[in-house]
């Protein structure tokens, strides 16, 4: 609240200076003219205060992961509407952090985070849902679902970008739930599904208005014809996906922009048939927030957060789409007998996780037993990139540890696991050896009680099986 408080002492000030301030502003961040027109269109005497807040450093915020117990950051300031978002006095060095890269938390923006007073307010966590975020990478609001629903349910997280989509499965990955299958598929390949999902998330792309503080590229690529572009595609992508999405199923729309044809217009279109009914009834909006009449809008000089604009609809009536192709031939994993499966691995699992199993690109891997046939469903009609938690491989004798298999939280690490110093920690991200004595074989490694991944010892040192993409590059 010291921030916000700070930006409302300062405004009578700038608002002196009126339209002086404005064109000051726009000179020295180059903001485009039009995009200023827009802003006062929408925000009139508090215009001079909002450019303001763009010159001020972003605040900083993380979301923890409540399937990993930590003590690291419980005790700073609380976003209000996320129980597990936190904002932090300053920015650290992440990169050097061993406990972000064991999944303990996420870096995310402070305003994005309302998704979780949304899926709170809105629908029945308890349920065994379906949800899909089409537009998932880099995977903040795929892993905040994740902490969200219960085990049971499962989550779809797309992107079609394949650079974007191997970060997203990091970041996946890290955050340690079998309960999600990652694809990449364009939004029209979903209607191959009709009626499966109970939700569904479409983070839109768009032109980044929101991000003009924290993005320079941002501003530069900022024109009037690449809002209509991007209003454009929104349209599409919502046409594609939505015949996926169940009667009566609910759809969160977001985005990062505050221009109103890629965010209210949106809404309202999708509104003019009676298919779908607006769902922000009942959803409290902290100080600060704007709610209108189609959603909730986040301005930096308002809120401790980024440029920002989500809003849920109801889905009343089936949809028929006449183009849809229906492709049920793919077969890209196949179900195995538990006897099958190495003992190494099973014995992980905690006692009361119900797993049913799979071989994947030649690995076997698991998931709630919950999810078998929609998983099915799934790998016949898209592209998976991956699924469940991959638990390894195996070649005769010779059993190899997939590195997802220690981040799991559905695993119950050994005694033998080894607890490094904070230096070892980061020696090992960077795939150092360490010289560590520990008897022969396969070993996860930790910091702070958190999973790191496996090593290998062998007689004066551990061989280091912490996957080479990953590795941290920055100096110690």
């Amino acid at each position: 609240m010291g921030r916000v408080a700070g930006y409302q002492t300062r405004a009578n000030e700038y608002q002196q200076v009126g339209e002086s301030f404005v064109l000051i502003c726009r000179q020295i961040m180059q903001l485009p003219k039009e995009f200023i027109d827009t802003i006062q269109q929408q925000l009139g005497d508090e215009t001079a205060l909002f450019l303001q807040s763009l010159e001020d450093v972003a605040p900083v915020s993380i979301r923890l992961n409540p399937h990993k117990k930590s003590d690291v950051f419980l005790d700073e300031r609380k976003v209000s509407w996320c129980s597990n978002g936190r904002y932090l006095p300053e920015r650290p060095v992440f990169t050097l952090d061993p406990l972000l890269h064991a999944g303990c938390y996420y870096v995310q923006e402070a305003s994005s985070m309302f998704l979780s007073r949304i899926i709170e307010s809105k629908i029945d966590t308890t349920a065994t849902l379906k949800v899909l975020d089409l537009c998932a990478a880099p995977g903040g609001k795929s892993t905040l679902l994740l902490s969200l629903l219960n085990g049971k349910s499962l989550l779809v997280a797309n992107e079609v970008i394949s650079k974007r989509n191997s970060i997203l499965c990091e970041n996946i990955t890290k955050w340690g739930c079998s309960n999600v299958v990652v694809t990449q598929n364009d939004a029209k390949d979903f209607a191959s599904l009709p009626e499966l999902f109970d939700v569904i998330l479409v983070d839109a792309p768009c032109s980044g208005e929101g991000l003009f503080r924290k993005d320079a590229d941002a501003v530069s690529h900022w024109s009037e014809s690449n809002v209509a572009l991007c209003a454009t595609r929104q349209h599409e992508i919502l046409n594609n996906v939505l015949p996926a999405l169940k009667t009566g199923g609910l759809l969160i729309y977001s985005t990062c922009t505050y221009e109103t044809a890629e965010n209210e217009a949106a809404i309202q279109q999708l509104m003019i048939d009676g298919n779908y009914s607006l769902q922000t009834d009942g959803i409290e909006a902290p100080h600060g927030i704007v709610k209108n009449e189609f959603g909730f809008r986040f301005y930096p000089h308002r809120v401790e957060g980024e440029g920002f604009f989500i809003s849920c609809l109801k889905k009343e009536k089936p949809e028929t789409n006449d183009d849809v192709f229906y492709n049920k031939s793919k077969k890209q994993l196949e179900y195995v007998d538990e006897k099958k499966i190495p003992i190494e691995f099973k014995d992980l699992l905690k006692k009361d996780f119900e797993a049913s199993w799979f071989v994947f690109r030649n690995e076997f891997c698991f998931a709630p037993k919950s999810s078998q046939r929609t998983i099915d469903q799934i790998a016949r009609s898209l592209n998976i990139r991956q699924a469940g938690t991959s638990a390894g491989s195996s070649s005769g004798k010779d059993i190899i540890y997939h590195h997802a298999l220690a981040l799991s939280k559905e695993v119950e690490l050994a005694d033998t696991a080894i607890e490094l110093s904070k230096e070892d920690a980061l020696k090992y991200l960077k795939g150092e050896s360490l010289h560590v004595q520990a008897d022969r074989g396969w070993k996860p490694v930790c910091y702070n009680n958190a999973a790191l991944g496996w090593a290998k010892a062998i007689p004066g040192r551990l061989n280091n099986h912490y996957p080479k993409e990953w590795r941290i590059r920055m100096s110690l």
